[in-house]
């Protein structure tokens, strides 16, 4: 088998900017990605994770979680580097184990978005977005809609007619930072698509562009698309007409009142019963930016090599006499190599002039060391003649 090492040009790094497309559907207090279910094997959730999860790496696919013997888990061994995982606690590691003992973690890990609703007269502010200040500023050069003084700080904007909606999206979803203008929040009543906001203009600014009323191109949120987070305020715009359909949108309270913006995703909210909001749906779609590394070689087959084969079709039949015993083995050195070589000329055997000829169907790529690490196959074999050369572009991402 013949080896050809990589020349200077022959292997390229390169990489590739993807836009994967995110869906997030919430009905009645489930939250479902990329219209994912929670399908089943034999009473076992397949995934390991609910339809609203991401699982990190895929790990305990189809495993029951009865069984723990069953479950691939983490696990360091106590020793004193003092090295164990971030759930346990100093004091529990001083006192629940003894040096040389497994400690264990869990897994699948995974991950969903999360839905806040802040309002001061019925809920504790958190502080949430004072933590997310900086960004709020640094974005604020693309849009006075980001402004933190004037429509996101103290609690003179969080009351009842100005409460805030957070909805934090972790970087699992979207990658490097979310695809500016791929944002859509959509409001079904009834399965029918009642309101939409896009941030259409590539600026943060989600516009309000259904229904077509006197609020058409108002604005009700931001995105920070580097930090994952969609921000919805009241107080950005004056108000929305979305018809008569009343329903206690309202975690915290308990009558029946039209939809605005700040109650998206409000089924997804553990403060209200699911039996309230029967009637509301809603669809968040947007797009992530991956960069993909990828290695791109280049696999030259020259003139007048690589014109043998090992194939037992390439030799003639009949004339490939070996011999074989318990101590060796030995080919014949006068084994006639099948002529493939086509005639236009009628005859006898149909076959022209003699050519070596070969087939190329696979590649090997190998490290230093000779151990295969990687099998390129060719789609359909490319035929080699001593005449011939070519070069095989291969390409690996990662």
């Amino acid at each position: 088998m013949p080896f050809y090492k990589f020349g200077p040009n022959d292997i390229f790094h390169s990489q590739i900017k993807a836009h994967p497309e995110v869906d997030f559907f919430i009905y009645d207090r489930k939250v479902f990605y990329n219209h994912q279910s929670n399908n089943t094997i034999i009473k076992n959730n397949v995934r390991g994770v609910s339809a609203s999860h991401l699982s990190l790496y895929e790990l305990n696919i189809d495993r029951s979680s009865s069984y723990r013997s069953n479950l691939i888990y983490p696990f360091v061994n106590k020793s004193s580097e003092l090295v164990a995982f971030k759930t346990v606690t100093t004091s529990s590691f001083s006192s629940d184990s003894e040096f040389g003992d497994e400690i264990k973690g869990k897994y699948p890990l995974s991950s969903s978005i999360s839905v806040d609703f802040h309002n001061n007269l019925k809920s504790k502010f958190t502080g949430s977005i004072d933590s997310l200040r900086t960004s709020l500023d640094y974005w604020k050069r693309i849009s006075p809609r980001y402004d933190y003084e004037k429509y996101w700080s103290g609690s003179s904007n969080l009351d009842s007619n100005n409460p805030i909606k957070i909805i934090s999206i972790p970087s699992i979803f979207y990658g490097s930072s979310i695809r500016k203008g791929s944002v859509s929040l959509k409001y079904y009543i009834s399965g029918t698509l009642a309101g939409e906001l896009r941030d259409d203009k590539e600026n943060g600014e989600l516009r309000q562009a259904l229904p077509v009323t006197n609020f058409s191109g108002g604005v009700a949120g931001v995105v920070l698309y580097n930090e994952g987070f969609i921000l919805i305020s009241s107080s950005l715009q004056d108000g929305v007409d979305f018809g008569p359909h009343v329903e206690n949108y309202d975690p915290f309270a308990t009558a029946n009142r039209t939809f605005r913006w700040t109650d998206f995703a409000t089924t997804g909210t553990t403060g209200i019963a699911a039996s309230n909001v029967p009637s509301s749906s809603f669809e968040m779609k947007f797009e992530g930016t991956n960069y993909i590394p990828v290695k791109t070689m280049f696999c030259h087959a020259p003139k007048g090599e690589l014109n043998h084969s090992n194939n037992p079709t390439y030799a003639k039949f009949g004339s490939a006499t070996s011999s074989f015993s318990g101590t060796f083995y030995k080919e014949e050195k006068n084994t006639q190599i099948k002529n493939i070589v086509k005639s236009n000329f009628s005859g006898s055997t149909g076959t022209g002039s003699f050519a070596k000829t070969t087939y190329i169907s696979k590649i090997g790529v190998y490290d230093k060391d000779r151990n295969l690490i990687g099998v390129a196959k060719l789609a359909i074999p490319i035929r080699k003649r001593e005449q011939d050369e070519f070069t095989f572009k291969l390409k690996m991402d990662f």
